[in-house]
């Protein structure tokens, strides 16, 4: 039995528990207490809005920052919510992003504008973190508010800049290089005509003149571009055997000039073919041969190729070196070796020429195909700059073809006749096109603006059209939109343009240009657009030609009532085709829009319309890599012209 002493101490610990638990809780109190007062303090302090609210998103705290910006009190501010001061626009994406949080407790910095107390809607950044118990659940969230209305200001001041800076260099491209056609062109066809040797050493003179200015032009173009990160990047299929082949012939004049020995060192092993930008590649090594060549009085320039120790997926790591015998480089002159502008030595700018940039850009393309640069060398021995780049790995290339010495073949307009209509305003490069035209036995009709080239299209059928991009009335883009629109077939469109852009390439593609031709114009390049060329009949002709072709392929296989079978399929899905084609433009949805471009590509090759054909290609590929919103853009013409013909297609099968 308990006695009265046992009740004593019981109650006696059970105070003293209680006074115990009454001085924690008063500890803890005056604890939190302190630590709200600490982080209204720092919320006070800090000049950003600061927000807290609870588990179910409602506010229940801002700091005096949010008050004054907003222009309200705290507690009208946490009654009404963010609801009433941000944006109408941005209030369904804000809300959804909130409730998103909510639910998984996930957060990421979110734009938004909101509405200042003077009535000025100002760009925000907002951050959002959430305070978790023991058990992972969010019992409260806690916010910030950044005004960056300036700094979005200055990045889309920046946009238009580096737009501007984009435009002003295709201009400066297009006025520059147009007329170095002119130069480069006419002087090329004159070396073609009967001269005596004193003649001939002229004309030879203001042909290098104009490729020297050319290469400098080059040059400053390609360096303004890296400095707009505008420096574009192919990656196409190419023979690393040829590319180095071609850096080597395009020095090998000039080192035979001077009696040097021109050596090529070949690991073996190196792939046959690869992807990549063989232009680029290119482009890095002439640099360093032709420097080689040029600082280098006697003795040999050595090009070695091989293949780096370190390994990549799916490619390999190329590893190149240009060595020489000639001046060298002074050590204290080694770390400005790949400076813009930079002539090691004033005097050499004198002597050997040169804008000083071509090793700054060959760095910045190395850098851009994934590799570095660097150099060695001893004054009065000779350099070594070598470099690395990672390539992918690709299919063979099939050999080269037989015409790779080019020799104008005066026959070809015989063997493969096209009726051609020159669409070019400027004078000079008028005459170019129409002369090389003439070497290859063909005539031509000439437009001088582009309202007279779409006339002249329109009024008479052509094969081929050369459209100058930039001409005045209409442009070639204007004037490809239109034949697209008004035509169901034909003519194979060729965009003759001064721009070295990758993209204006695209873009070309993209408005319905078959083909590409840069200025100044090659005439093995204008050779080869030439035979790439089909013969395209008028629209009534082509649609029987589509037909009886289509019979007589596939009579074989689906025997003879096939074909038809076939096209009444084409003309049955174009509908299903035409809808899920205008439900990806409505939805902005490139990958659809590149999906359905590939179905047609496809029953437009079985068609017989090559043209057409290459078109889908053009626009599927925009549409997947390079420039979804101009895809989306060129979309509704190329759908009209898959209608146009196969109307053309079912008007001649129900004949």
């Amino acid at each position: 039995m308990s006695t009265a002493a046992d009740s004593d101490d019981a109650l006696t610990r059970l105070k003293a528990e209680l006074l115990e638990a009454r001085a924690a809780v008063a500890e803890a109190t005056a604890a939190g207490r302190d630590a709200e007062a600490r982080y209204r303090a720092l919320a006070a302090a800090v000049p950003i809005q600061i927000w807290s609210a609870g588990a179910d998103g409602l506010l229940d705290f801002v700091n005096d920052v949010c008050v004054d910006y907003y222009g309200r009190a705290a507690a009208q501010l946490m009654a009404d919510g963010w609801q009433h001061s941000v944006h109408p626009d941005d209030a369904a994406r804000v809300q959804a992003e909130w409730q998103r949080c909510l639910l998984t407790g996930q957060t990421e910095p979110m734009l938004v504008r909101m509405r200042r107390h003077d009535g000025e809607y100002r760009w925000h950044q907002t951050d959002r973190r959430p305070q978790v118990d023991e058990q992972g659940r969010t019992i409260r969230w806690f916010g910030t508010l950044v005004d960056v209305e300036e700094l979005k200001r200055s990045q889309q001041a920046a946009e238009a800049a580096a737009a501007a800076k984009s435009q002003f260099l295709a201009n400066m491209s297009h006025e520059i290089r147009t007329p170095m056609n002119g130069v480069i062109g006419m002087t090329s066809l004159l070396l073609g005509t009967t001269l005596d040797s004193a003649q001939r050493e002229q004309v030879n003179a203001i042909r290098q003149s104009g490729a020297h200015l050319l290469t400098v032009i080059n040059e400053i173009l390609d360096f303004s571009r890296a400095e707009a990160g505008r420096l574009e990047l192919e990656h196409a299929r190419f023979s690393l055997r040829t590319c180095i082949d071609e850096a080597l012939q395009l020095v090998a004049v000039s080192a035979r000039e001077k009696r040097l020995q021109l050596l090529l060192e070949l690991a073996p092993g190196l792939p046959q073919a690869v992807l990549g930008d063989a232009w680029r590649l290119r482009q890095v090594l002439l640099n360093l041969l032709s420097n080689a060549v040029k600082f280098t009085e006697k003795g040999s320039v050595t090009l070695c190729v091989d293949l780096a120790d370190s390994a990549i997926d799916c490619g390999w790591r190329l590893r190149v070196s240009v060595s020489d015998s000639g001046i060298g480089i002074a050590p204290e002159q080694m770390d400005r070796l790949f400076g813009v502008f930079t002539q090691l030595d004033p005097s050499h700018s004198r002597t050997y020429g040169g804008s000083g940039l071509g090793l700054a850009i060959a760095k910045r393309l190395v850098e851009r195909m994934g590799g570095r640069i660097w150099a060695t060398s001893r004054p009065g021995l000779g350099s070594r700059f070598c470099f690395e780049v990672e390539l992918a790995a690709a299919e063979p290339v099939l050999p080269a073809s037989a015409d790779a010495d080019f020799a104008v073949d005066a026959a070809l307009a015989q063997r493969h006749p096209l009726r051609i209509l020159v669409a070019e305003d400027n004078a000079v490069n008028q005459q170019v096109l129409l002369q090389w035209l003439a070497r290859f036995g063909y005539g031509a009709d000439l437009a001088a603006d582009g309202r007279a080239a779409l006339q002249a299209a329109l009024r008479q059928t052509y094969d081929l059209v050369l459209m100058d991009v930039q001409m005045p009335k209409l442009d070639g883009f204007a004037v490809t939109r239109a034949l697209r629109r008004q035509r169901a077939t034909g003519p194979w469109i060729v965009a003759v343009t001064a721009s070295a852009l990758v993209s204006d390439e695209v873009r070309c593609r993209a408005a319905g240009m078959d083909d590409f031709l840069r200025k100044p114009i090659d005439p093995r390049e204008l050779a080869a657009v030439l035979r790439r060329t089909p013969a395209m009949p008028t629209d009534e002709v082509e649609a029987s030609t589509v037909v009886a072709g289509l019979q007589g392929r596939l009579v074989a296989t689906y025997r003879a009532d096939g074909s038809r079978r076939l096209m009444q399929t084409l003309l049955a899905d174009f509908p299903d085709q035409q809808r899920a084609f205008e439900r990806a433009l409505a939805a902005g949805s490139a990958t659809g829009v590149a999906r359905v471009a590939h179905n047609f590509k496809s029953a437009a090759w079985l068609l017989g319309a090559n043209a057409l054909a290459a078109s889908c290609e053009a626009l599927e590929q925009a549409a997947r890599h390079a420039q979804p919103d101009q895809a989306l853009k060129a979309a509704p013409e190329l759908l009209a012209r898959y209608g146009r013909l196969l109307a053309a297609v079912r008007q001649q099968a129900d004949r």
